[in-house]
C-alpha cells in the first residue's frame, strides 16, 4: 500500500508541474523580455544605454509569437539637422545580426532617412525562449494542487500527503 500511494502522490505531483509548466505555452504567463522604450519620449531610452535604468519588460500576450528583441535606430533630416531616435522593443521576426545580435541591418530610404534594425535573443534583454525554467512559484502552486487533489480523495492525512510527496520513494525497498 505504501508504494502504492508513494507513486500515487508522485504522478499526480508529476502531472500538476507539467499542466502548470504547459500553462505557460498557452499564454498564461511571460516568455520573452526584452527592454521597451522610445528616445522620442524616454531619452534614457537612447545610447548609450544603462540598462539600471529601465527594467526587462514581459512582451505583450496579443496573439504575436515575440521570438526575439529588437532595437531600431532611425536617423533623420529635419530642419537643417540629423535627428535620431531608438526604440527598444519585442520582435516577431527580424534577421539575427552577427557578434551576438551587434550587427545590424541597414535601411536607407529616400528624403535622408535611414534605419538601422538590431534583433538578438541570445543575453539579458535579448533571452532566447527556447529553455524553459519551473520558476519556484510554479512549483509551490504545483505542489499545493497536488495536495488539494489527494486531500479531495479523504484516503490520506495532511502529515502523510506531505510525506508522500517530499520524499516519494521513503517506503521503497529496492
Amino acid at each position: 500500500m505504501a508504494l502504492n500511494a508513494s507513486l500515487l502522490g508522485l504522478t499526480l505531483h508529476l502531472i500538476c508541474i507539467v499542466a502548470v509548466w504547459s500553462a505557460q505555452d498557452l499564454g498564461f504567463g511571460p516568455k520573452l523580455k526584452c527592454y521597451q522604450c522610445n528616445s522620442r519620449t524616454q531619452p534614457h531610452c537612447g545610447d548609450p544605454f544603462d540598462n539600471r535604468t529601465f527594467i526587462l519588460e514581459p512582451c505583450q500576450n496579443n496573439g504575436q509569437n515575440y521570438t526575439r528583441c529588437m532595437k531600431k535606430i532611425v536617423e533623420f533630416y529635419y530642419d537643417r539637422q540629423w535627428i535620431r531616435r531608438i526604440e527598444r522593443n519585442c520582435a516577431v521576426e527580424g534577421e539575427i545580426g552577427g557578434e551576438e545580435g551587434r550587427w545590424c541591418h541597414t535601411v536607407e530610404g529616400t528624403q535622408r532617412v535611414i534605419a538601422r534594425y538590431c534583433y538578438c535573443n541570445n543575453k539579458q534583454g535579448c533571452n532566447h525562449t527556447g529553455t524553459k525554467k519551473l520558476s519556484p512559484l510554479l512549483f509551490t502552486f504545483s505542489t499545493l494542487l497536488t495536495l488539494i487533489i489527494l486531500l479531495t480523495q479523504r484516503q490520506y492525512t495532511f502529515v502523510t500527503l506531505i510525506t508522500l510527496i517530499s520524499f516519494p520513494f521513503n517506503n521503497v525497498n529496492v
